[in-house]
């Protein structure tokens, strides 16, 4: 992954982000971004992007695997005003991903309770269930009260031979039919988007149960959820307006707000 001179200038010029740290390789967007967090003085948005990221972290103990190809990046900005859980930011970020990806394939974009977006081809013979693969994750993190650190990881332009064998899910990638694909293009649709659901999620502060809905994977599925100690087993039945997912586990619909979902 690689972007031109000016990509930190069209950045501060198109989207809301003020400040850019531009790294051809680093370890970890978001351990960057919790070091600046450090800094009351940043002038924020900050946007820290890597070309090659090599030690990414997902949720947990979790590794984020980005072969060349991957979009990295974590915005470091002031949660929106009157949010009663950043917990609601990784789903909201996941939509905006998800509508950035659809508009650069003819495959199916889907998000997966709470930080997950997914892709699945057409079928080669109708009738056939093709499965899900993972095309992009989000990771958010509170350093303090009054920063947040939203990352991303997206396979753009990724080799679907790259990515290592031993992975939970298959990896997918957006390359294909339509790519390469410009990789500055997108990041400023996405930032655009991220920046129009942040100030939806500060005028309201809910997320939006339709717009869930209308790309859920889970809706309808036997789903196992370990949250903390516990374990909940049944039928997913979407998320509620402040970012739990309901679980329908025979008797009642059980709301998890922070879990591992296994399906």
């Amino acid at each position: 992954m690689s972007f031109p001179p000016d990509a930190a200038a069209r950045l501060r010029s198109e989207t809301f982000v003020r400040s850019v740290e531009l790294h051809a390789e680093l370890g970890s967007t978001n351990d960057r971004a919790l070091e600046l967090a450090a800094d009351a003085d940043a002038t924020l948005p900050v946007l820290v992007l890597a070309e090659r990221q090599t030690g990414g972290r997902g949720r947990g103990a979790n590794r984020w695997a980005a072969p060349p190809g991957c979009l990295t990046f974590t915005l470091l900005l002031r949660p929106p005003e009157g949010l009663p859980d950043a917990a609601l930011l990784a789903p909201v970020a996941g939509l905006a991903v998800a509508e950035t990806a659809a508009g650069l394939t003819d495959a199916e974009v889907g998000v997966k309770w709470p930080n997950d977006v997914l892709l699945r081809p057409a079928p080669p013979v109708p009738g056939v269930e093709v499965p899900w693969g993972k095309l992009a994750g989000v990771l958010c993190e509170r350093p303090r009260l009054d920063r947040v650190a939203v990352g991303v990881g997206l396979n753009l332009n990724c080799d679907p031979a790259a990515f290592p064998s031993h992975l939970p899910r298959p990896a997918a990638t957006l390359r294909g039919e339509r790519g390469p694909h410009d990789a500055l293009a997108v990041l400023i649709d996405l930032l655009v988007r991220l920046e129009a659901a942040f100030t939806d999620l500060a005028e309201g502060g809910r997320l939006d149960p339709t717009l869930w809905a209308a790309r859920d994977v889970l809706a309808g599925r036997a789903v196992s959820v370990a949250a903390g100690a516990a374990k909940v087993s049944g039928t997913a039945c979407g998320v509620t307006a402040d970012g739990a997912l309901r679980v329908f586990d025979g008797q009642a619909a059980r709301e998890i707000r922070s879990g591992t979902v296994d399906w």
